[in-house]
């Protein structure tokens, strides 16, 4: 569909208890910065739609306008310049992965693409969408943070970049103000290095990760990241630490360490005691596959 601004009311959801709201096509980013200023604290934006119509449809969230960018030119699409990737708010997830300079330079993240839901879901879902969600189990969470991402908020009183470390406030909780949203995810090339995402999840499908790790080795160290182990994705600092050092640690240093940058739960998926154990194995593949990768990028 062309870009152009369209509103209508629109019911969803089951027969009973179904969520009446007004539903917004603008046409610009500028628009959605109005919608959302004059709508302040009861709009969402929509972008893939994977999470909120879900959230939708179980009365999760209830809002009363919903703004779909999904087909707005101006933030959608891959680039790179000056060493930095840019994904745009509309992109879908099937782009980056197909995307040449993520292929080649940004393999963490290709490989947490390629986790999230199925095939249709790639081809519908956002990157932007999946940040915003905020959910500790995302797939995509870890390769962003090794990568150094930003997100790009704006709103009607100006922009501003905000780390994803700060941006992630808890379960489902972000820093964006009711009038705000993000416009693109940009994330750092580390220039010579290696890198790869590994998923333990129940099912070789379809499945939310029991615990996923990303990893990235460069010279002078390794970076790692994690999802489903606390209650937002994050820096492993005590493991990368530790595996940065001059001795290669034994795996009950490797333990003791996990245990100190994370707490996860108990829950109908895993116990923590199964997602701690898991995580020793899950870092060491990542870490191992991104040093190989490293080694072979500078043969």
């Amino acid at each position: 569909m062309p870009d152009g601004s369209t509103e209508q009311r629109v019911l969803a959801g089951p027969a009973v208890g179904a969520a009446e709201f007004t539903y917004h096509r603008p046409g610009s980013p500028q628009e959605v910065d109005d919608l959302l200023a004059q709508h302040r604290g009861v709009a969402r934006v929509l972008a893939g739609g994977t999470d909120l119509l879900v959230q939708i449809r179980s009365a999760a969230r209830r809002p009363a306008h919903v703004i779909d960018i999904a087909d707005l030119s101006a933030v959608r699409g891959v680039s790179f310049d000056g060493g930095r990737l840019r994904v745009g708010a509309a992109t879908q997830l099937w782009e980056i992965e197909a995307h040449p300079v993520v292929r080649k330079r940004f393999a963490a993240l290709r490989e947490a693409v390629r986790c999230v839901g199925s095939l249709q879901i790639q081809n519908r879902a956002t990157l932007v969408g999946n940040v915003c969600n905020a959910s500790p189990a995302a797939d995509t969470g870890p390769a962003l943070l090794v990568y150094d991402a930003q997100v790009g908020v704006r709103s009607v009183r100006g922009n501003r970049e905000v780390g994803l470390a700060e941006f992630w406030l808890g379960p489902g909780q972000t820093a964006l103000e009711p009038d705000e949203w993000v416009e693109h995810v940009t994330l750092q090339d580390q220039g010579r290095h290696g890198s790869a995402y590994v998923k333990l999840g129940r099912t070789r499908g379809v499945d939310l990760a029991l615990v996923g790790v990303a990893a990235l080795a460069r010279r002078g160290g390794v970076r790692l990241a994690c999802a489903s182990l606390a209650p937002t994705i994050r820096r492993l600092a005590a493991v990368e630490d530790l595996l940065s050092g001059d001795e290669s640690p034994g795996e009950e240093q490797v333990a003791e360490a996990v245990g100190a940058d994370v707490s996860p739960i108990s829950d109908l998926r895993a116990s923590a005691r199964y997602r701690l154990a898991m995580t020793g194995v899950c870092i060491r593949r990542a870490n191992e596959t991104a040093g190989r990768r490293w080694e072979e990028r500078n043969a």
